[in-house]
Formats: C-alpha cells, structure tokens, sequence
C-alpha cells in the first residue's frame, strides 16, 4: 500500500514541551503516527539508578540524579513514613544515605525521591518522583 498525500503535522502549544508528530494514512484508511523527538543537551532530569550502595567500597556509594539546565531544582527524599532524611537544592547532589547534617546511617530500605524544578523557556513547574533502594 502507498501512503497518500493526507498528512498532518502537530504541535504542542507549550514551546514543544511536547514532540511534534506525523500523522499518515494510507489508501485503505489505517493510519500511523511518528514521532519527531528532540533531544536536549542543555536541559534534562533522568533518575539514574534504583539502589545504591554506601559501603565504603567505591561503588554506587552515593545517590544521585542526572539534572542539566534545571532551575529552581529541589530535591527532598523520605522513609517509608515520610520523614524527610535528606534534602537539597542543589542539582548536583549527592546522598550518602546518611540522614540530614549527621554520620548517621539511615537503615537498609526504599525511599521516596521527590524532585521539583523549571526548565529554562518552560513556564511549569515540573515534579518527578521515584524510588531508590539502600542496601549496605
């Protein structure tokens, strides 16, 4: 089948917050849709791992995310009760899995990552959750 000349490009209102698509239909009526993706190196937030390991050996021994071009960055991880062990505002932290200010080890477990930045000529402001795992 030959894809005709019905074709229809979309955007986002929202400074391509979104990707603009590609909508084909062929002769019989199906359709498909693809995807223009851009990828930014200036500016992005990727949660990087699920489990850390702060055993002293060299590896995996802090937390952290990949976050680039991010302002306004706020990053508060909680126990499994919602008690705040660590929280910055900087985007290149790094949890050692010790709780806020002291030495002392947080216990082997999940916690809730909870982040919020902007990212520059985006007006929203963006929140992300995740889950990483500390085992010793």
């Amino acid at each position: 089948s030959q894809i005709s000349n019905d074709k229809m490009l979309a955007y986002s209102e929202n400074n391509f917050r979104y990707p603009p698509y590609y909508v084909v239909k062929n002769d019989v009526g199906c359709t498909d849709t693809f995807f223009a993706e851009k990828k930014s190196e200036e500016a992005h937030l990727n949660f990087v791992s699920e489990i850390f390991t702060p055993n002293g050996d060299g590896l995996n021994d802090v937390y952290d995310i990949d976050a680039k071009g991010c302002k306004n960055f706020s990053v508060k991880i909680t126990d499994v009760n919602g008690k705040v062990v660590y929280q910055s505002v900087d985007p290149k932290f790094e949890w050692d899995g010790s709780f806020i200010g002291s030495s002392i080890n947080c216990p082997e477990g999940w916690y809730s990552v909870n982040v919020t930045y902007n990212i520059e000529g985006v007006e929203n402001t963006e929140k992300r959750f995740s889950k990483v795992l500390l085992k010793r």
